[in-house]
């Protein structure tokens, strides 16, 4: 008995946690980083260690389905949040009842996580794919400016504030209009390379 209170006295003590991932010290406070962050980064680590060197059309598929994922996640919390009483948690999508609050502030940094580090920088390597250099440049510079705008409109919706009451009803149907968007662009990059048979 001594001994086991000994080695509890003598334990050495614990180390800091560590921060979240996605996150930075600004201060004292722990602040997550903003969309436009999380966009560039996104793209400059796919470019750096995993760029498309030969394939890159899968990925835009993917990001298709991905982004078809967070609007899934949105629609069942607006559903859930609607009819609680007729809708079982077991219905929501990608998160539970306790923490469906968490996963949708998690959407808009998805959503720009998404394009950031698959979707644009796989459309601009779609020359690999044997599309001509010249359509692939003119496709990725019609969409980016609406990339952007919808970056900055995540962001906006990011520091929105926390989540109750009205608030969360009006960010669920933010969150719907960006998943909107971002199936949008990601569809036209998905009939782009239908039209090039390569997916």
């Amino acid at each position: 008995m001594y001994n086991r209170i000994e080695a509890i006295r003598n334990k050495p003590p614990k180390p800091p946690n560590h921060l979240p991932a996605g996150r930075v010290r600004s201060g004292q406070r722990s602040v997550p980083n903003s969309c436009q962050i999380v966009y560039h980064e996104a793209m400059r680590v796919r470019r750096a260690d995993r760029p498309f060197d030969r394939i890159s059309a899968y990925k835009i598929r993917e990001s298709l389905d991905r982004l078809s994922h967070e609007r899934a996640v949105v629609a069942s919390i607006a559903a859930y949040r609607k009819d609680r009483w007729g809708y079982y948690p077991n219905q929501l999508v990608g998160c539970t009842s306790e923490d469906k609050v968490l996963r949708l502030k998690q959407v808009p940094g998805n959503i720009a996580r998404r394009l950031g580090g698959d979707l644009i920088p796989a459309i601009e390597a779609l020359g690999c794919e044997g599309i001509p250099d010249l359509d692939v440049l003119s496709f990725a510079d019609s969409i980016k400016p609406r990339v952007k705008r919808l970056i900055d409109d995540c962001e906006t919706v990011r520091t929105t504030g926390r989540l109750y009451n009205k608030r969360q009803t009006k960010r669920l149907g933010s969150c719907a209009v960006l998943c909107d968007e971002a199936l949008n662009i990601a569809d036209e990059a998905v009939l782009f390379c239908r039209s090039h048979r390569v997916l």
